[in-house]
């Protein structure tokens, strides 16, 4: 679904499929506009299930790999999503390239990924986040993360930092791609 001039509306629409979703493990929506907090908060709702009741499911979804690169996606948007990845159960690669993510971005990522135990890659290649950002990542991730591998190329991280070499001294618990 790259390139589908998909938007707020048909977000809200696709969220409501993924929620009864049991069969599409691959998900590529890049390309769109995803810029809306209202349709991250949809998407976020059906990609986590958000448990209601004790007993409720709190991941039903099989998607194995979602790609939601370039598609507006900024700091809000994906403190929404954020909420949606941290139930979920299935991601294991997460695409975010294109996206403007900077600091606040990365920060609630990294809240998402302390919690989730199954996303293993997570790529952010020019996402306009800088050396410090990727070391506050780390940092917040800490060595409560499961993730394999982060890529970062295409920012400029700066592997000569200082402070990104003890970063990744002291969390190098997954590999990250510069």
């Amino acid at each position: 679904m790259r390139y589908c001039e998909i938007g707020k509306s048909g977000f809200i629409t696709l969220a409501k499929i993924i929620s009864t979703n049991s069969s599409i493990t691959y998900l590529d929506v890049s390309h769109n506009s995803l810029d809306s907090t209202e349709a991250c908060k949809q998407l976020a709702a059906a990609l986590g299930h958000a448990k209601t009741r004790k007993g409720d499911k709190i991941s039903a979804t099989v998607i194995n790999e979602l790609n939601i690169s370039n598609c507006l996606i900024g700091p809000k948007q994906l403190d929404e999503l954020a909420e949606g990845l941290v139930r979920n159960r299935s991601i294991k690669t997460l695409h975010l390239d294109d996206n403007e993510l900077g600091i606040k971005g990365m920060r609630a990522l990294s809240v998402a990924v302390k919690q989730n135990q199954v996303l293993k890659i997570i790529t952010v290649q020019d996402t306009h986040i800088s050396t410090s950002d990727v070391v506050v990542f780390m940092e917040k991730a800490a060595d409560e993360c499961f993730i394999e591998v982060l890529d970062c190329r295409k920012n400029g991280i700066d592997a000569g930092n200082s402070q990104f070499v003890q970063a990744q001294k002291r969390y190098n618990k997954y590999k990250i791609l510069l």
